[in-house]
């Protein structure tokens, strides 16, 4: 899985981007040990929200919601 990261519930907060496996996402939901992300545009579902469950271990970077509100996704995996 890689190196452990200090990234939990205390740090990750909805509406927060994290990158995982390549790509970043936006948080919808935190759990005590994992987030829900949304993937609706993998699915390319405009009216639908479809989830995917990311273990705290595999989150490989974050940024606040503060930070991240005025780039979208895509902008956030075009500067990697």
């Amino acid at each position: 899985m890689g190196a452990p990261t200090n990234y939990g519930p205390d740090t990750i907060a909805k509406g927060d981007a994290i990158k995982t496996r390549g790509s970043w996402y936006r948080v919808v939901r935190v759990n005590k040990k994992s987030v829900s992300v949304d993937v609706s545009d993998m699915y390319q579902a405009p009216t639908r929200v479809y989830t995917h469950t990311i273990p705290y271990p595999e989150i490989r970077d974050h940024k606040p919601a503060a930070s991240a509100a005025a780039e979208t996704v895509q902008d956030l995996d075009a500067t990697g």
